[in-house]
């Protein structure tokens, strides 16, 4: 159990990150906040760590526990993917930062243009947590559920193969 749960932690820092692209969808959908409100406590904490608290967590997470030949592949497995899931989400940033003045310039089309774009980021990244914390804690399989697109990199990161046990 204790490996299931640290597997399913692993997945706080991408959700973590991503709720930046919340915002929107809370708005228009705000049982969503009921489902994220037990996090608050520990997303004030991260929050109030800063970048370089945000830094050292990243990269504890990273060597401590996706490069830790010590732990079992399924902690290694699922705190790599998270890694990787994180790394993804500085995709949308820049994204953002190349076409920030973009949306404005184009009116309500460029505000919807916006609206979207952060719902499917957030979607993706809430979905892709539930589903890594949810494949750690329900199945108990000792060999970790893949995300979609995400897996191939994680193993390697890892250092997990598919015929390892």
């Amino acid at each position: 159990i204790a490996d299931r749960t640290i597997a399913s932690l692993a997945y706080l820092l991408p959700l973590f990150d991503g709720l930046r692209y919340s915002k929107f969808l809370l708005l228009q959908l705000p049982q969503l906040g009921l489902l994220l409100a037990p996090l608050a406590p520990a997303y004030q904490m991260y929050a109030g760590a800063g970048f370089f608290g945000n830094l050292i967590l990243f990269f504890g997470l990273y060597f401590g526990i996706a490069k830790n030949n010590s732990l079992s592949n399924l902690v290694r497995f699922n705190a790599a993917q998270a890694i990787v899931l994180d790394i993804v989400l500085i995709l949308p940033d820049v994204l953002l930062q190349g076409f920030g003045g973009v949306g404005s310039a184009m009116g309500d089309a460029g505000v919807q243009v916006q609206i979207i774009f952060f719902n499917t980021v957030f979607l993706a990244t809430y979905l892709s947590c539930v589903y890594g914390v949810g494949s750690s804690l329900i199945t108990g399989k000792t060999k970790a559920t893949e995300l979609p697109f995400i897996a191939d990199a994680a193993r390697m990161q890892a250092g997990v193969f598919e015929d390892d046990d």
